[in-house]
């Protein structure tokens, strides 16, 4: 698989990132900040003031 990363291009095969994101544990739910889509403008304001990593719009089902 190729993706293009900023300028580079870099090679990855899909088992090679599995592996990656395992042996660093990255402690996704810590990164990741939920907001119902009701809440959007405070998950700007949340993301804007650096009180999260990522912010994830959940869209009403």
């Amino acid at each position: 698989m190729v993706e293009k990363v900023g300028a580079d291009v870099v090679k990855v095969a899909r088992g090679e990132r599995v592996a990656i994101t395992l042996k660093s544990r990255l402690p996704f739910d810590r990164l990741i900040t939920t907001f119902p889509f009701d809440q959007i403008n405070q998950a700007i304001q949340v993301q804007h003031r650096g009180e999260c990593v990522k912010v994830v719009i959940l869209m009403d089902g």
